[in-house]
């Protein structure tokens, strides 16, 4: 199989896959790679070979020098393997390989254990994946870009409420329209809080834990909490209260100086918030931006790790729509040349909320039963699983970043998933990226040190648009 280039020159990066997600234990034997006959690998010195069985069949994929390969199933789900250099240790590895517990001179050995791109793999893997390591030199991608970071603090400075908000805008909205989910609410906190006080609120992570543990696990058992779609009808009053905020705030008609320097053609922009306010920034200033995909200089690249209110899977869309009501994550917007992708295909649609902004909010609710939107709570690898692509583009653009800024993200520790990844992209190859953070919380900047880079810079101003 060769490898495809997209139409600016750059490696087309193919998705991850299951298809080697259920195989066992793998010993390495010198250039082999096995797994009691259900995987084999080859990698010979300028070539890698991968074959993955699945059923009676088995495919393979075979690429030259450069950084990619791609196994296809008979169920057109991919596997991406990656390889690069970090010092005199060659390190490689597939998030949702075949194989565990290699012992070998390179990805076998303690010090590949050790690394942070093992400890990413192993933090984002889905469930019953397992890892795979090859040991195969290549070279990292140039460290060219500038990129961000924007946590929930950064959307606060624009005026969205932030996580610790999220659950008073929704009583406040609940009491104000009359909504059901006010009560329901105050039920959950007797129910799965029951030594509070009547007025007691939780810690919206925690909640959001209870919650979701409560929908996958004891939903319709006796005793189970009452309102098993709670979770649900919260997402959908969040992306209610954010869309209404984003449509009502006053962006100025050249927009805000500061934003602009991180909204522009040739920035990377990583982010943990669901919001749309850079989508609709990005609108209104008339700048091409992508979700996703090998950044450019021509537009504003937008990786989202959380979802986002106006995404959803296929599985939830509601069918009475048309195609056109919805996009391909990696359609250009906001493009000279306005085209689209076929979205018949796609796993995860962008429903055209942005577009009609007046409209956000009904545009969601009535075209999927469940917005994409990664809860803040402990484990989310599950949840991860439909936008893995994303954080594959992820992983790439802080591999290949010259300065990260981070603003407005305290690092919280339910992110372990961020945190690894930041770690991983960010030590990535022979150099490290420059690091800066803006937070005006010093222990924000000691977790960034602890955790990111050693050596980051602080600045300790709070962000405000101006």
């Amino acid at each position: 199989m060769r490898e495809r280039s997209s139409s600016r020159g750059q490696p087309r990066r193919s998705s991850f896959g299951r298809a080697l997600a259920q195989h066992g234990r793998a010993r390495a034997h010198g250039p082999f790679i096995s797994s009691q006959g259900s995987v084999t690998a080859r990698f010979p010195h300028a070539r890698m070979r991968g074959c993955a069985w699945s059923g009676t069949s088995h495919q393979c994929a075979e690429v030259d020098s450069g950084w990619m390969g791609r196994i296809t199933t008979d169920q057109n789900k991919r596997a991406l393997w990656r390889r690069e250099a970090s010092g005199p240790t060659y390190r490689d590895f597939g998030l949702y390989g075949a194989a565990r517990g290699l012992r070998g001179p390179f990805c076998g050995s303690e010090t590949y254990a050790q690394t942070d791109a093992w400890r990413f793999a192993a933090a984002v893997r889905p469930p019953g994946g397992k890892l795979f390591c090859v040991s195969e030199m290549a070279r990292a991608p140039d460290r060219k870009w500038d990129t961000y970071f924007l946590g929930a603090g950064f959307s606060r400075s624009v005026g969205l409420p932030n996580t610790a908000e999220l659950l008073r805008e929704v009583h406040e909205l609940a009491e104000r329209d009359g909504l059901v989910i006010g009560s329901h609410l105050r039920n959950a906190y007797k129910y799965f809080y029951p030594d509070e006080a009547k007025t007691f609120r939780p810690e919206v992570v925690d909640f959001f834990s209870v919650l979701r543990a409560n929908e996958e696990v004891s939903r319709g058992m006796p005793g189970a909490f009452e309102h098993g779609g709670l979770l649900t009808d919260l997402r959908f009053v969040i992306a209610r209260i954010l869309c209404e905020k984003t449509r009502d705030l006053e962006i100025p008609d050249g927009g805000w100086a500061n934003i602009n320097e991180i909204i522009k053609p040739g920035s990377v922009i990583i982010t943990s918030n669901w919001d749309v306010f850079v989508e609709h920034y990005a609108r209104k200033m008339k700048v091409p931006l992508r979700l996703g995909g090998v950044p450019g200089n021509g537009h504003v690249t937008l990786i989202k790790l959380h979802g986002s209110i106006d995404w959803t899977e296929t599985s939830h869309r509601r069918d009475h729509w048309p195609d056109v009501e919805y996009a391909a994550l990696q359609e250009m917007q906001n493009a000279i040349r306005s085209y689209t992708v076929t979205v018949p295909d796609q796993d995860v649609l962008r429903i055209r909320a942005v577009e009609h902004m007046n409209r956000c909010w009904q545009f969601i609710k009535a075209r999927t039963t469940r917005p994409l939107m990664i809860t803040m709570s402990f484990g989310k690898t599950a949840e991860m699983e439909p936008i893995h692509r994303m954080w594959e583009d992820a992983y790439y653009a802080l591999g290949a970043t010259k300065h990260l800024r981070i603003i407005g993200y305290s690092l919280p520790a339910d992110d372990i998933e961020i945190r690894t990844l930041l770690r991983a992209g960010v030590a990535r190859g022979p150099q490290s990226a420059s690091v800066t953070v803006r937070n005006p919380e010093t222990q924000v900047h000691t977790r960034v040190r602890e955790q990111v880079l050693r050596m980051a810079r602080s600045d300790y101003r709070a962000y405000i648009p101006s």
